[in-house]
């Protein structure tokens, strides 16, 4: 519930002007430990008492459990203590197909056990949910207009 708060406060703040009041507003709510707000980039980094997220940008963390072809726009990343985390990206001008064979290869490659793939239409989207022992991937591939959008969602157990 701190860290919703603290979002929600960090939305706010970060559509007012001055990044240090806003910083102060954010880091005063419970659970938040330290804030940074890059107003050249827009990048908003949050470090709480169960882990980081980063807003508007962020780096793929080295232990990142899942593959992330190359040529994406990190828009979101947030990664807990425990492992759990999620990655959002976008990738402008790439062949939606191609990111599903991709993921398809990458899912029967990984010895992991596929729980379920799912496929939509209109607008169109893939979804692999994996385990790795007591830990779940659900990975989400969706074709927009402009570029294809992916979500990856790691619950570690």
């Amino acid at each position: 519930m701190a860290v919703c708060v603290g979002v929600i406060t960090l939305m706010l703040a970060a559509c007012s002007p001055g990044d240090e009041l806003a910083e102060q507003i954010i880091e005063s709510q419970e659970g938040v430990e330290d804030i940074e707000i890059d107003e050249s980039s827009g990048e908003v980094n949050v470090e709480t008492e169960d882990g980081s997220f980063t807003i508007g940008g962020g780096e793929i963390p080295a232990d990142w459990p899942v593959a992330v072809p190359s040529g994406g726009n990190v828009l979101a990343v947030a990664v807990g203590d425990s492992g759990d985390g999620s990655l959002s990206m976008e990738f402008p001008n790439a062949n939606y197909d191609d990111m599903v064979s991709f993921y398809d290869d990458w899912v029967a490659g990984s010895g992991l056990e596929l729980m379920q793939r799912t496929e939509v239409q209109d607008p169109a989207g893939h979804a692999w949910t994996i385990q790795d022992g007591e830990s779940v991937y659900t990975i989400s591939v969706n074709d927009v207009e402009d570029y294809v959008g992916l979500v990856i969602i790691v619950v570690a157990n």
